[in-house]
């Protein structure tokens, strides 16, 4: 027979390790931002990029990622290049001035499954180029 004591030690135990995991799965759903100075939504003007995954979305992410990168503000501003659900054909580089890692911009989709970025065939970053993104 398992105590109570026992099952308490397993469930804080494994608490610690299985709620990250948990609360990830949660936020990366659907995840909708509202319109505003610091979110640059690709399918939105200017910028109109296709999510039917026919056209080329290239260049219109470019224009958002650039257009986030000016309008960053002064000191710690992030912001946010955000891509609905859809498919979005990339046939080229898309390029920041600064590494993506830093604080921003940050190229966020909606959701994990229904977000699809489609490279075409033989679009990739070479070692050399370290301040790129594909």
């Amino acid at each position: 027979m398992v105590s109570a004591l026992r099952i308490v030690r397993w469930v804080s135990r494994w608490a610690l390790f299985l709620i990250p995991y948990l609360s990830v799965t949660i936020i990366a759903e659907d995840i909708i931002y509202p319109p505003g100075s610091m979110v640059f939504d690709v399918t939105a003007a200017p910028f109109f990029a296709d999510s039917t995954g026919y056209h080329d979305a290239t260049q219109a992410i470019q224009s958002a990622v650039d257009s986030a990168e000016s309008n960053r503000g002064h000191g710690w501003g992030m912001t946010i290049v955000y891509v609905p659900n859809g498919t979005y054909r990339i046939t080229g580089t898309i390029r920041w001035k600064e590494p993506p890692y830093t604080l921003g911009p940050h190229l966020i989709g909606q959701s994990r499954d229904k977000t699809i970025l489609r490279l075409q065939d033989g679009v990739w970053p070479t070692k050399t180029e370290e301040r790129r993104w594909v």
